[in-house]
């Protein structure tokens, strides 16, 4: 009784919710398809580049001081030091989010 009540023919519309199908699926297969390209044609435009950058840093490589290339465990921060950062920076950001409350 209620899908006789709301049975009703379709509106004559000329092809215009094709159309629209058609545009939309067409858009969706755009998107889909810009960001593999622009990161084909952004890679090979930068190739040459990264190419020239890693010869310059292996030619300077080669001029430092093989002392300073040594160690450098040396320069990084003690785990304990990072660990303690990272808790004062949680505590920071709690105690921030309650002031905002």
């Amino acid at each position: 009784m209620l899908e006789a009540m709301f049975e009703s023919e379709p509106i004559p519309d000329a092809g215009f919710s094709e159309q629209i199908t058609r545009r939309i699926r067409r858009r969706v297969w755009v998107r889909r398809l810009a960001l593999p390209i622009a990161t084909v044609i952004g890679t090979s435009i930068a190739a040459g580049p990264m190419v020239d950058l890693a010869q310059l840093i292996t030619s300077v490589a080669n001029v430092v001081p093989q002392e300073l290339l040594g160690s450098p465990a040396a320069l990084l921060p003690h785990m304990n030091i990072v660990l303690l950062a990272g808790m004062i920076a949680a505590t920071a950001y709690v105690g921030a989010q309650a002031l905002w409350d």
